[in-house]
């Protein structure tokens, strides 16, 4: 049986939950907004952890959720090229990354289940850097 997921097109969404959200203002939330268009709030399960002055995502299947901005991708080629510089996230070298862009599904504030882009932590930090109720706020 083929495998359908290979060959799916990419998710015209991305999911954000740190230095990337409008509410940060981090120097990097102007090319999301020049290249993607604000589709409103969301979430995904997983829990967020603080890592050295930004937060990392770990998915999972639940019961905790994770809050951020969902967006529309608008020039797919040309924003991800710059996120994953920015996120460290080398596809070539993932075993030595912190960071990987993985798809996941995600709910919309209108209660809608799409399938997002999102930059993941590749490795669990200990429980004590866990972010209560899955929000982050900078």
């Amino acid at each position: 049986m083929p495998d359908i997921e290979a060959k799916s097109p990419p998710p015209a969404f991305l999911f954000v939950y740190g230095t990337l959200k409008r509410s940060t203002a981090g120097q990097i939330h102007p090319l999301l907004k020049n290249r993607a268009e604000f589709f409103g709030n969301a979430k995904v399960y997983g829990k967020i952890y603080q890592r050295d002055g930004y937060p990392g995502l770990v998915a999972d299947d639940g019961p905790e959720t994770v809050s951020g901005e969902l967006y529309r991708v608008l020039d797919e080629k040309s924003l991800f090229k710059r996120l994953d510089l920015y996120e460290g996230c080398i596809t070539e070298a993932a075993d030595k990354t912190e960071f990987l862009r993985a798809s996941v599904e995600v709910e919309s504030e209108r209660r809608n289940k799409l399938t997002a882009w999102v930059y993941l932590l590749t490795e669990k930090p200990e429980e004590r850097f866990l972010i209560p109720e899955g929000v982050y706020n900078r």
